[in-house]
């Protein structure tokens, strides 16, 4: 293709949390801008290594392919509450929450029910995961007050965030059993799709 007939790729706007947390006035201007003219920025610097994300990508997916009776007993008619089926959000929706500010305990009650072996690999993991979260949910928020203005970090940030405690979701989308086994001559009907349509997150 010539040089002429290709576009330059847009460059995403950018939250570099340590050097937010270095100098977060300088980065003001630049996080504000990405705000209005994009509506989100790209995390660099985030403090979750790559062998911690395998670890939880590995430990999320065997979680998942426990069989569906198993992972009910955390659902939603169970005293724990942490799965959420398919078809409750969608049809290729299913995830686990893992709550906080104690993201081991609310780990290891779904493990306790789960695992016929006691084990804490992946609670002690989303208990890591969870603290580096915290962190950096605490820059994000710092640097969108900031973007409202000079004062509303000061004047909203301990009286409205400093006492939230959220949670982690691990989502899976796929979809579920009776769908993957239909015939292939229906890979073009519209209704059967990977993926969600149009929805609102559960949290908003």
């Amino acid at each position: 293709m010539p040089q002429s007939y290709k576009q330059s790729k847009p460059q995403e706007p950018e939250l570099n949390h340590t050097k937010n947390n270095r100098n977060k006035s300088q980065n003001t201007k630049r996080n504000t801008e990405a705000h209005r003219e994009w509506g989100f920025f790209y995390i660099t610097n985030h403090g979750v290594s790559r062998d911690l994300y395998r670890k939880l990508h590995s430990l999320s997916k065997h979680l998942f392919n426990f069989p569906s009776e198993s992972k009910l007993k955390v659902g939603p008619s169970s005293s724990v509450k942490t799965y959420t089926p398919h078809f409750i959000a969608s049809p290729f929706f299913e995830s686990f929450r893992i709550s906080g500010p104690d993201f081991f305990a609310s780990a290891q009650s779904i493990v306790d029910v789960l695992f016929d072996e006691p084990n804490s690999v992946f609670s002690e993991t989303m208990k890591e995961y969870g603290r580096k979260m915290t962190v950096l949910s605490k820059t994000i928020v710092e640097v969108v007050l900031m973007c409202l203005g000079d004062d509303y970090e000061k004047k909203f940030y301990e009286s409205e965030f400093s006492k939230c405690h959220g949670y982690l979701r691990i989502i899976n989308y796929s979809p579920p059993e009776h769908v993957e086994d239909q015939d292939d001559d229906d890979d073009d009907d519209p209704e059967i799709v990977e993926g969600l349509g149009m929805h609102v997150d559960m949290a908003v």
